[in-house]
């Protein structure tokens, strides 16, 4: 009986180095009752033995920390994945409120740095064009086009007001280029 026992725990072990000399696609082909033969103390020889099974050993995997971003990372993230329409959409507006922006702040400061002074005609300041804000001042008329439906269009004031005030300019035809029209406060 023990050299039965003995015979069979050498066979056990001639079986585990066999198998730990295997690659691991050999071991994948490898009937499971092979292993179940081996017994257990037969599977820890093979482990042991086995320079594949100890370099395929799962290494633990780190605890996942839980990342913070911060608020500029959080848009950056938000940005990257936005579909381009949106992106498309945002830019512009921003582009907009930029144009608006600067077109505001431009002529204040394109007359300091230019050294422009404001024109007077007349004790009257010269107003670069016609707009709803612009009053007590002159137009200069630039083109040929300038009619009075058109500077009351632009100025909202009455047609009576506008005449009243440019007593020197003919209204039923369009005006010259470099005709003064005076833009004068909605009381005559």
């Amino acid at each position: 009986m023990t050299t039965a026992a003995r015979n069979g725990n050498r066979a056990k072990r001639r079986l585990a180095r066999k198998l730990a000399s295997l690659t691991p696609d050999q071991l994948r082909r490898i009937n499971p009752e092979v292993f179940a033969r081996l017994g257990p103390q037969g599977l820890l020889l093979f482990a042991a033995l086995s320079k594949n099974i100890r370099d395929v050993a799962s290494t633990p995997a780190p605890a996942k920390v839980k990342q913070t971003r911060s608020g500029l990372e959080n848009v950056k993230r938000s940005w990257h994945f936005a579909h381009p329409l949106l992106k498309c959409l945002a830019v512009t507006a921003l582009c907009g409120v930029i144009g608006v922006i600067t077109e505001h702040l431009s002529h204040p400061l394109l007359e300091t740095i230019g050294g422009r002074r404001t024109e007077v005609v007349a004790r009257w300041p010269v107003c670069a064009r016609l707009d709803f804000v612009e009053r007590d001042r002159v137009y200069r008329a630039s083109s040929g086009q300038l009619t009075i439906d058109r500077v009351v269009a632009l100025t909202g004031l009455t047609p009576d007001v506008v005449v009243a005030a440019n007593p020197h300019l003919d209204f039923r035809l369009a005006l010259p280029p470099g005709s003064l029209v005076v833009i004068p406060n909605s009381h005559p």
